[in-house]
């Protein structure tokens, strides 16, 4: 047998080796491939079960709010209705007051034209009173305004929420 027979069969041995070698390498990295992927998959799963359980808690704080907008908007309607019944009431004096005063204007003039005393030393009544009193009585804004040294801006806006 010859020198180059050796040769070849040296040739042949390393590189079944290096296959070897490439091989266990492949697999190697293939293994450590596998276990990182494995770790980011758990941490991923992880991180699905907080999410998870944070959408929970926020759902359970959404229908608490939502029940106490519930007696937060129930509790308004009920004010609401109470404050539409006092301003009710407080129109309705307001107008038994006008008609009481007219008639016993009417009483005591007779065909006179007798100034009357101003609203504002009639009773105390708060200006807002005042305000509507003497518009029903006929007074313009400007005239109400310097009367009751108020304002044309406040009594416009109480005027208007009468409208």
């Amino acid at each position: 047998m010859d020198f180059s027979y050796y040769v070849f069969a040296f040739f042949i041995f390393v590189l079944a080796a290096i296959i070897v070698i490439l091989t266990k390498k492949i697999k190697g990295a293939d293994s450590k491939d596998n276990k990182v992927i494995y770790e980011k998959e758990k941490k991923l799963f992880k991180l699905y079960q907080n999410l998870e359980e944070m959408i929970l808690v926020a759902e359970e704080f959404i229908e608490e709010a939502h029940k106490e907008i519930a007696a937060d908007k129930s509790n308004i309607h009920s004010m609401l209705e109470k404050a539409e019944d006092l301003y009710r009431q407080a129109q309705n004096e307001i107008d038994n007051y006008i008609i009481q005063e007219n008639k016993e204007e009417k009483k005591t003039t007779q065909g006179d034209k007798k100034k009357t005393e101003p609203v504002k030393n009639k009773n105390n009544l708060s200006k807002s009173v005042q305000v509507r009193l003497l518009a029903k009585e006929g007074q313009n804004i400007e005239q109400i305004s310097k009367e009751l040294s108020m304002s044309q801006g406040e009594v416009a806006l109480i005027i208007g929420l009468d409208r």
